[in-house]
């Protein structure tokens, strides 16, 4: 709660496409952010009220990334789109504590849609630092992927479905061979629900079980 009074300035250094209607959008901080990856901040824009987003870069690539959908055409969005090189904008942060202990070794990540932004966060941390060999697990469900490349690269494994069934068979034989695994889910209220109850169905515990909810998120597609 109280990660909302840190205020940082950020500098707008670049966007680009990322996949699943999903744009990057890059920023160098004026000082340190000291997030941990995984956690997300309050993104202001000049003339705008604030907005929620997960940080999708690890604090070892020394740079802040967003990942959204630009297609709501919403006033905040269309000015996000519209910022160019050298914009500044105003980040409090960093929040909340969706993030992996350093004794979570094994891993199963389960993600729909614009819900990637946490797992790309925490797999590039485990792949660029010191962290114990670990065996990270990601499910990502949406009718495209956004940073595909990116955590196929950094995950032990990666699973892409495009539609709900596809998912719920994957997730009840992963749960039912790593019962003891540490389970993420992020995405919109009603995916995270039922991820999440098709998890304990098959004999996972609710404290092996943490969650993101994203609040005000359509995903595309059947992916729900």
């Amino acid at each position: 709660m109280f990660g909302v009074l840190n205020v940082h300035q950020l500098k707008f250094v670049e966007s680009r496409d990322v996949g699943g209607a999903v744009r990057a959008f890059r920023f160098q901080p004026d000082t340190d952010l000291g997030w941990v990856a995984g956690q997300h901040g309050l993104l202001r824009l000049p003339g705008m009220k604030v907005k929620p987003f997960t940080i999708a870069s690890a604090p070892e690539e020394e740079c802040v990334v967003i990942g959204t959908s630009l297609l709501s055409a919403s006033a905040y969005k269309r000015r996000l789109g519209a910022l160019t090189v050298g914009d500044r904008v105003t980040f409090h942060g960093p929040l909340m504590n969706f993030t992996l202990g350093d004794d979570e070794l094994d891993v199963v990540m389960l993600a729909q849609g614009v819900g990637i932004t946490p797992f790309r966060a925490m797999l590039r941390a485990r792949a660029l630092g010191d962290a114990q060999a670990s065996t990270t697990t990601l499910v990502h469900v949406a009718s495209d992927h956004a940073f595909r490349s990116d955590t196929e690269a950094d995950a032990t494994a990666g699973l892409y479905p495009h539609h709900a069934a596809e998912f719920a068979e994957i997730v009840e034989a992963l749960a039912r061979k790593r019962p003891n695994a540490a389970y993420l889910i992020a995405g919109q209220r009603r995916f995270v629900t039922s991820a999440a109850s098709l998890l304990a169905d098959a004999g996972v515990g609710r404290g092996q079980i943490r969650r993101d909810t994203y609040l005000g998120y359509t995903p595309r597609g059947d992916s729900t």
